[in-house]
């Protein structure tokens, strides 16, 4: 954690010194995040989310809710590509200990 203490250091004293000690964890656990999280983000925003709304918007009468139904619908595949993810790695990992 030299970082932090430099950063620590940095903003002694200053006006911003609570919020940069609780924002930096924070960002340097989100630098840590596998790619797969982004990826899973991605493809419920780029692959659910977009279409399923461009998709609700074409049907008459257009609806708020059935709009708002994309986001539901991008929340699901993201829950079962991280489930789909953590079962791979949980059989990888079992699969390495014999």
């Amino acid at each position: 954690m030299k970082i932090m203490k430099k950063v620590s250091q940095f903003t002694e004293g200053r006006i911003l010194s609570p919020l940069i000690g609780f924002a930096l964890p924070v960002l340097l656990e989100l630098l840590a995040v596998p790619i797969t999280v982004m990826l899973q983000g991605i493809a419920g925003a780029f692959g659910v989310r977009i279409p399923v709304s461009c998709l609700m918007s074409q049907i008459v009468p257009v609806s708020l809710f059935r709009i708002g139904l994309a986001t539901p619908a991008s929340t699901l595949l993201q829950i079962v590509l991280c489930a789909g993810y953590y079962i791979w790695i949980e059989k990888r990992a079992a699969a390495g200990a014999r």
